[in-house]
Order: C-alpha cells, then structure tokens, then sequence
C-alpha cells in the first residue's frame, strides 16, 4: 500500500463526505467522535505489549504468585 493511497484512506476516514447538507457543528462533532475513537484505540493498542510485561509469568507482578497469594488468603474458589 502506498502513502498515498493510505492518506486517502485517512482522510476518507476522518473527513467523511456524507455530511455536505448538515450544520457545521455536525461535520465537528463527527469528526471529534472519530478522532476520540482513534485515540483509545492507540491507547488500547498501546496497553496490550505491556500486559505481559507487567503481569506476565516473569513480570512485576508473577501471575502464578499472585493467584496463589489470593487463594491463600481466600481459599478455594467455590460456586
């Protein structure tokens, strides 16, 4: 894919053309829902490569020591 065609894309994407017979204000709130939408995205993204650091088996946080420290402290799991 090209840098062009990519740039198309976002702009298709982010500048909708649907929205030539609507108030401004509707082609910005448009575009803020959007732009509030990529930003958790890249957040999310962005939490996922950490999650395994944090709490992966040799993380800072061991997964096994602390299931095991929980089923200590509370027991079994019953339902």
């Amino acid at each position: 894919m090209s840098v062009g065609t990519l740039r198309q894309r976002l702009r298709a994407w982010l500048l909708p053309t649907e929205l030539p017979n609507l108030p401004l204000s509707a082609g910005r709130d448009a575009l803020f829902v959007r732009l509030l939408g990529l930003l958790y995205f890249i957040a999310f993204a962005s939490l996922w490569p950490q999650v395994a650091g944090l709490f992966g088996e040799h993380g800072l946080l061991p997964t096994q020591v602390m299931l095991g420290s929980i089923a200590s402290e509370f027991g079994p799991r019953t339902i």
